[in-house]
């Protein structure tokens, strides 16, 4: 069993990218979800407050690039108060301070949140969450809405990692999403990056190859861009990968295992 406690995720940058997995039962559904932070702006107003672009698109894990249902948001903080996080609809309800719900990064038990809208969300301490893979997440709570109740959706929070899952019903023996992978541009995991890899050709226009040198072998390779999108999530079969359709740009390659990264490396498409 894989555990995971708290780790340094917030305040929120730019890149930041969370990858849910959509379940039905205890199958797998052939989707993936992504959630990204995008721009970050700081504004001074008669508050100051900072502005995250939330990026959130589907995926078909066999083909990443094939994306659906994007969509983009806002989520803001005070300046005075970093720990509480806002969701806006756009960004004309970031100047007006509007919002959708109110989350935290630290939990206090039988916190009470309310937002414009007069919606209240609850939080709750929920305890150790364990994933369907089996990675452990230490002191969670839940977040619902008070005024649907019992029957209301539950969203499960890891402390500064954000949503690990949702569920319809707290109880459910399955979740309807759930955390993948996370925090693959965190700068605080530099400590991760392993110099024994290399990337070759670097940049290249059609192909990169793998030199794991005296380093553990990931399950899985992503690939992502500076936006933190994901453009290839692929098992480990071959030390060899075609980027003839990716854009010209700078690219960032994590080497996955068992839901933690091993090293992060950079190249460039040209």
């Amino acid at each position: 069993m894989q555990s995971i406690s708290a780790q340094d995720f917030f305040p929120l940058e730019s890149g930041h990218n969370w990858i849910y997995n959509f379940y039905e039962n205890d199958s797998i559904i052939n989707q993936k979800g992504s959630l990204s932070i995008g721009e970050v702006d700081t504004l001074i107003m008669p508050e100051g407050i900072v502005a995250y672009e939330f990026l959130q698109f589907s995926f078909d894990p066999d083909n990443p690039q094939d994306r659906t249902d994007l969509d983009t948001s806002y989520l803001y903080s005070l300046l005075s108060d970093l720990n509480v996080i806002y969701t806006a609809f756009d960004f004309d309800d970031v100047l007006d301070l509007d919002c959708n719900e109110i989350f935290k990064h630290s939990y206090t038990e039988n916190d009470t949140f309310f937002c414009s809208s007069s919606d209240d969300f609850v939080s709750q301490y929920y305890g150790t969450y364990e994933t369907l893979s089996g990675v452990v997440f230490e002191d969670c709570w839940i977040v619902f809405n008070a005024e649907i109740g019992e029957d209301s959706e539950f969203y499960f929070f890891g402390p500064d990692v954000g949503i690990v899952a949702f569920k319809e019903e707290v109880d459910n023996e399955f979740p309807d999403v759930e955390i993948d992978t996370y925090n693959f541009m965190l700068s605080s995991t530099d400590q991760f990056l392993d110099a024994n890899v290399t990337i070759f050709p670097n940049p290249s226009s059609r192909e990169i190859n793998i030199d794991l040198g005296d380093s553990e072998q990931p399950d899985r390779c992503v690939i992502f861009n500076v936006r933190g999108e994901v453009v290839y999530n692929e098992s480990f079969n071959e030390a060899r990968i075609d980027i003839s359709n990716f854009g010209v740009g700078q690219y960032f390659i994590v080497g996955q295992k068992q839901n933690k990264f091993l090293w992060r490396k950079a190249f460039v498409k040209i």
